[in-house]
């Protein structure tokens, strides 16, 4: 993409991938302080609290709770996404509800 820090360019990619399906994003956002959030989007009724993962490593149960933290902070309408470049660890996938389980 450009000189910019790795997860920093992908979360340029994805406010760019959500902007392009109609939605608003703050980067960066304060909306589950003092969490620091990569990103809040809202469109069509739809808030979501982003997080955008570019690394080696897989999301694992930890990057989860760190997401469902996030979350509590926020109303109960706010939908949280994780953006990641490595994939989902396998056992953290089984143990996901039905609801938050990854599209592919």
């Amino acid at each position: 993409m450009s000189n910019l820090p790795r997860g920093r360019a992908l979360e340029i990619e994805v406010a760019q991938f959500l902007r392009s399906a109609g939605f608003r994003t703050t980067t960066n956002a304060g909306a589950a302080r003092p969490r620091q959030t990569d990103m809040y989007a809202q469109g069509d009724g739809v808030d979501l609290l982003v997080e955008a993962k570019d690394r080696e490593r897989k999301v694992d149960v930890s990057d989860v709770d760190a997401m469902r933290s996030r979350l509590r902070r926020t109303t109960a309408d706010v939908v949280g996404v994780i953006f990641t470049t490595s994939g989902l660890r396998e056992e953290r996938q089984r143990r996901l509800k039905p609801t938050e389980r990854a599209k592919y």
